[in-house]
């Protein structure tokens, strides 16, 4: 009796901005209530004009509140970003609450804004970076998740010395076996 009444009374003050209403907790063996009331968008609710109208409705109810007679009301904006589950997803956003009591989700540093969903982002694909919003191809020898990989560029890097060694040895040995072949040849015939 007292959630559809409790409900039925918030509704009633709110009808100017009002979306839908719920309750979340409604505790055993008392009479406190936890209400989340959900706004358009476009609605110019905001914490004073919510507060003001819910008291003013427990107050003008009169005798006819039931359990309701002589309630308070303590009015606290919750912030969104702190609730779990939260509007936003904790691995690829930052949440921010603004004070008209909206969550804004924007993609942290290495994520880039998904098609799907304004909540969440998405990584590049391997091998590709962000830059400015949009996945980029890594630089050469750079590879992985936001090119943070640079094993290609040691293996290159790697090769490179390898090759140089490998010619010189054998342009050490061409020119040892010619030298020999030389001092070989006209004294011992």
């Amino acid at each position: 009796m007292l959630t559809a009444q409790s409900l039925s009374l918030v509704e009633r003050s709110l009808n100017f901005c009002l979306r839908y209403s719920f309750f979340s907790l409604l505790r055993p063996g008392s009479v406190v209530a936890t209400v989340q009331n959900v706004f358009r968008r476009s609605s110019n609710a905001m914490q004073e004009s919510t507060s003001a109208a819910i008291t003013e409705a427990i107050q003008a109810c009169g005798n006819n509140c039931g359990l309701l007679q002589g309630a308070q009301f303590n009015g606290v904006l919750t912030n969104l970003c702190s609730q779990d589950p939260g509007p936003c997803d904790k691995k690829t956003t930052e949440c921010e609450f603004r004070a008209d009591g909206v969550a804004t989700c924007s993609c942290r540093p290495g994520y880039v804004s998904s098609l799907f969903s304004n909540r969440s982002c998405a990584a590049c694909p391997s091998g590709e970076k962000e830059e400015e919003g949009k996945c980029v191809a890594c630089p050469f020898g750079y590879a992985g998740f936001n090119c943070n990989d640079s094993a290609l560029l040691a293996v290159v890097v790697i090769s490179c010395v390898l090759g140089g060694l490998l010619v010189i040895l054998l342009l050490a040995f061409i020119i040892y076996c010619c030298c020999r072949g030389l001092t070989m040849s006209p004294g011992r015939t």
